[in-house]
């Protein structure tokens, strides 16, 4: 047959490398041998991205970490990571095999859930966050799962997006303006609205603008919102959290944008300014379709929806009914595009 007679598929099979008989069964009995225990140590070298901090994830020695990820390449007959000065990064091979391990992780979750479900719904889960979010979820929202769901365990991490966390618990993050990674979703949980604060003994009129700042990625809403005030280079003080900046408030060093939930019952702050909020933010809660079907994860999620103006502060319902001719003082993030007027601009849901 000539060339121009076959297939694309026949011809894209005679010119690609196969792997001869004894080859092929080969890799398959280094497959089969596979333990899960390996997928979990290649999981934890490809997250973490370096030896070092997979083996510190794993609570093994390094020395370990990098024998078993040097059998199992041997074992496969393939490079799975190449070693330069960023750390460990996986190769086309190394990649396809993390992906699956990631699913065999994941159908392990529900493969304990399931059994777990025979009894009650219980276990830990892990909980990423902004710090000040993460600090509500300690004070006020774990209370609340712990008298609904007793057999829930909080494993709390407060971060910035993006976070890389090791294997072994079913993780979820909540977000604001962040978007899902890849294979994740996200779900609303509710709406968090901002006001500006002053110790409630200073003239908060000449009090300086205290800010928010995101040294190492891009500016969130608050960065956008002040950099319409008066906030400027000036300014005595910035911080990348909220509750940075509110302690901040507190020492009387100026006045500041918070979340309302961190300010309202403080009886050291008063707002500056009446009615809507300055700012609403939509905090998102992002996690796998697989891990969001284990019962806990579950049970954890509707809490926190059924609970959100408790633990994230001030009921908002009447927010949405500010009249349209007040909208340039009133500055609101969702999820969609953005609106710009002459003062501020919205982002609708």
């Amino acid at each position: 047959m000539t060339d121009h007679a076959m297939t694309p598929r026949k011809r894209a099979a005679a010119t690609t490398p196969q792997r001869s008989g004894g080859a092929r069964t080969a890799l398959a009995s280094a497959l089969h041998a596979m333990t899960w225990d390996d997928l979990r140590v290649a999981l934890a070298v490809g997250r973490a991205g370096s030896i070092a901090r997979a083996s510190e994830a794993l609570s093994v020695d390094p020395a370990t970490v990098s024998r078993r990820i040097n059998a199992l390449e041997q074992a496969l007959g393939s490079i799975l990571f190449t070693r330069n000065k960023a750390g460990m990064v996986p190769t086309d091979a190394g990649g396809a095999m993390l992906s699956r391990a990631a699913e065999i992780e994941h159908r392990t979750f529900l493969l304990e859930e399931e059994i777990a479900a025979l009894g009650t719904a219980s276990g830990a889960v892990r909980v990423a966050g902004h710090v000040w979010a993460i600090a509500q979820i300690a004070a006020v929202g774990a209370p609340l799962l712990k008298a609904a769901h007793p057999g829930i365990s909080l494993r709390l991490i407060a971060a910035r997006p993006p976070i890389d966390l090791p294997t072994g618990l079913p993780t979820v993050s909540l977000w604001f303006e962040t978007p899902p990674r890849e294979n994740e979703f996200c779900i609303t949980l509710g709406d968090a609205p901002y006001a500006v604060y002053a110790r409630s003994d200073i003239c908060a009129e000449s009090a300086p603008m205290l800010c928010h700042r995101n040294e190492d990625g891009p500016a969130r809403a608050p960065d956008r919102w002040e950099s319409g005030q008066d906030c400027d280079a000036a300014s005595p003080l910035s911080a990348t959290d909220s509750m940075i900046l509110r302690e901040a408030v507190r020492a009387g060093l100026g006045k500041g944008l918070l979340p309302m939930c961190l300010a309202a019952g403080d009886p050291t702050l008063r707002r500056v300014g009446s009615g809507g909020p300055e700012l609403v933010r939509s905090l998102q809660l992002h996690v796998h379709p697989d891990i969001v079907q284990l019962t806990r994860v579950r049970n954890l999620i509707d809490t926190f929806r059924m609970h959100f103006n408790a633990i994230f502060g001030t009921n908002i319902s009447d927010i949405r009914k500010i009249d349209s001719g007040n909208s340039n003082t009133s500055y609101r993030i969702g999820s969609a595009k953005k609106e710009q007027n002459s003062h501020a601009f919205r982002i609708a849901n």
